[in-house]
């Protein structure tokens, strides 16, 4: 856990705000372990409201993303491996950060096998 200035932990930091319900933690940490473990059909309630309802909706689409993202890897190696089709590529969304340069990566193998 995680220790923040001032002392104690984030979890124990977490608390509601005014008129919003609470976020259950637990259920958050078993939907991350979960993913964390290759369950891409893991989601948090589309229901919560607020802060809880905006966490759950980012990591939602997060999971979805990486959910396509292992299918579109694994249909490019077999395509490599089982098949010999060095030039396939895999196909997603342009998005920024590490997600955005995945199916670089992802091409630069494929071409590296042929080399």
């Amino acid at each position: 856990m995680q220790t923040i200035e001032g002392g104690g932990t984030v979890a124990a930091r977490v608390r509601p705000v005014a008129g919003e319900p609470s976020v259950d933690l637990r259920e958050v940490l078993c939907a991350l372990r979960a993913v964390r473990d290759g369950d891409f059909s893991a989601r948090l309630p589309g229901e919560w409201t607020g802060i809880g309802g905006k966490i759950a909706d980012t990591f939602n689409d997060i999971v979805t993303t990486n959910e396509r993202l292992a299918t579109e890897l694994e249909r490019v190696g077999k395509a490599v491996g089982k098949q010999g089709k060095i030039r396939q590529r895999v196909r997603g969304e342009r998005r920024g950060g590490e997600h955005g340069a995945a199916p670089l990566v992802a091409a630069d193998v494929a071409a590296s096998v042929s080399a």
